[in-house]
């Protein structure tokens, strides 16, 4: 997913391939985070 987005920002397709392998881990990891968090959690992180 985050391959595309970078193919539409300009110069984003000259991202190495291990560069954009790492960036996807760690947006899985985050998705899993925010994904895990309820409502009021997700409006106010502090928590």
């Amino acid at each position: 997913p985050l391959r595309k987005i970078w193919s539409m920002i300009p110069g984003g397709y000259n991202i190495p391939e291990e560069m954009a392998e790492i960036a996807e881990k760690r947006f899985d990891s985050w998705r899993v985070i925010i994904q895990s968090m309820n409502r009021e959690e997700i409006e106010n992180p502090k928590i």
